[in-house]
């Protein structure tokens, strides 16, 4: 597994120095590598949003980065669950190459994604930092977890779904242990993005690659 990683590996790389190079690293002037910010809402529908047509909710943020960037109208999951599309989405993998594709990780398992995989995360370092805020599902025993053995720098949030037990909010980051507190759930999507903004402020002098997996909108919450 990991010695199949590494031509994936420089691949990825290959492809981000030649994005950042303009495609011709002899025809253009370096320039720094694009931040980069990936937000996952959990069960957001396609038609909830009101640039997709959506008019129950309003979503005027989101309507306007539509407008002023590029709507999307086919993108393909790997899985339509937790577990196996985020594997999916991390690796860029069929989650059944994981070994995570039958239904989600529950609180009693010991599976979670094998330390071989190379995660987006991973591919971007050294150049890039790396921070993952919300919730994780893809193990949360040794050696699958925690996410900062798969590529990121600081991870702020769950280590699955919330309508699991027990739950507790995980924090650790570079040179920190990893500390857990209660779960205020009134407070969790605004303290999800204080924390993805603050990971954005703390290192806006350098690229960076946030995912910010959002536990919403599904119920509870």
């Amino acid at each position: 597994m990991a010695a199949s990683s590494l031509p994936r590996r420089r691949l990825l790389a290959g492809a981000a120095a030649l994005t950042a190079a303009g495609g011709l690293a002899g025809f253009a002037p370096p320039r720094r590598p694009p931040n980069v910010v990936v937000i996952l809402a959990d069960d957001l529908g396609y038609g909830d949003l009101g640039s997709y047509g959506g008019r129950l909710v309003r979503t005027p943020h989101l309507d306007r980065m539509a407008r002023e960037g590029a709507r999307l109208t086919d993108f393909y999951a790997s899985a339509n669950v937790c577990t196996p599309s985020r594997a999916g989405l991390l690796t860029g993998r069929y989650p059944i190459r994981t070994g995570l594709a039958h239904e989600v990780i529950q609180p009693n398992d010991k599976r979670g994604l094998p330390a071989g995989e190379v995660t987006i995360a991973e591919a971007l370092r050294p150049e890039y930092a790396t921070a993952l805020v919300g919730k994780w599902h893809l193990g949360h025993v040794e050696p699958h977890w925690p996410p900062t053995r798969h590529g990121f720098d600081l991870f702020f949030g769950l280590p699955y779904s919330h309508d699991m037990k027990p739950l507790n909010l995980f924090s650790t980051g570079p040179g920190v242990e990893i500390t857990q507190e209660d779960v205020d759930m009134t407070r969790l999507t605004q303290r999800f993005f204080e924390r993805g903004l603050s990971f954005i402020e703390e290192q806006k002098a350098r690229p960076f690659f946030l995912m910010l997996a959002l536990t919403a909108p599904p119920l509870p919450l």
